[in-house]
């Protein structure tokens, strides 16, 4: 670690407790990482929503890389603003977790509601926009701990200290009606390859939280947003459409098939299998 690094006091012991996943003695594990940090860093100039100078964007490399995280005005003798550049879902992005155990150690050291909430709400999206599974295999490997360590397979209303000096409890669970809308929709945009983000064989995230997804169905009250019936029609209609194409990439027929046994299944609710059960009324 370089001398003149200034430690955050909770951000660096969140780093230091994980420091062992990265494998910065491995030539090759570094060559690896410092290549996805490419892709990675032109996904977030294209797709973030911080405009980020020169300097920032080399932080969150070293980051990245490294494992080193510094305070403000210590990485390379400048003015960085380490705890807003590196927020919650960000250190999920930069953090090289492998497995479910993993994922949950890193969310539970997550010491706010509200960085927990953000994590529950945001990881997922903003780890697909910035890490092309293209460029970055350990995309989906990362995703899948996610989902088995975090999120599970079925919604839960989940609470959490709003931080660590004020125990009151506060609601960090995402709104289940609009994370099934965004599902329903994102499952339809993939497996039709609309919108620039589902082109070719890049993975979506949609297919492994499928249970988790269709649960949130069962947990819509009258003050969440439920998906109105076009909403389950649209996807329906494009399965269809699809099983007659001949042009699907490996990850669509993935999806396609998931969601056929999905719908299927006596655990998806009940008017969803009445909606695929119509649409494919004419089919054996």
């Amino acid at each position: 670690m370089s001398n003149n690094a200034e430690l955050l006091s909770h951000n660096q012991k969140y780093f230091v407790d994980f420091r062992s996943w990265w494998k910065t003695s491995d030539p090759a594990w570094l060559k690896q990482r410092k290549a996805e940090w490419k892709s990675i860093k032109a996904n977030i100039v294209e797709h973030g929503n911080q405009r980020l100078n020169a300097r920032e964007l080399r932080y969150l490399g070293h980051v990245y890389v490294t494992g080193e995280e510094y305070a403000e005005q210590a990485f390379e003798g400048a003015r960085v603003k380490a705890p807003a550049l590196v927020n919650a879902p960000m250190r999920f992005i930069l953090t090289p977790f492998t497995d479910a155990t993993q994922a949950s150690a890193l969310f539970d050291a997550l010491s706010t509601a509200s960085e927990k909430e953000s994590v529950l709400s945001g990881y997922l999206s903003k780890s697909q926009n910035y890490c092309h599974s293209q460029n970055v295999p350990s995309l989906r490997q990362k995703i899948q701990a996610f989902v088995e360590g975090v999120l599970g397979n079925e919604y839960k209303f989940r609470e959490a200290a709003s931080n660590l000096n004020n125990p009151r409890l506060r609601e960090i669970s995402p709104s289940p009606g609009k994370t099934a809308k965004t599902w329903l929709t994102t499952c339809r945009h993939f497996l039709s390859g609309e919108g620039e983000t589902y082109s070719g064989n890049q993975y979506s995230f949609d297919l492994d939280i499928i249970p988790y997804a269709l649960s949130c169905l069962r947990y819509i009250d009258s003050t969440d947003e439920e998906p109105d019936e076009e909403y389950i029609v649209e996807l329906v209609e494009v399965m269809h459409d699809a099983d007659s194409a001949n042009d699907l990439t490996p990850m669509q027929q993935e999806l396609l098939d998931k969601l056929h046994v999905a719908f299927r299944s006596t655990d998806a609710p009940e008017f969803i299998r009445s909606r695929y059960k119509t649409g494919f009324s004419g089919n054996s």
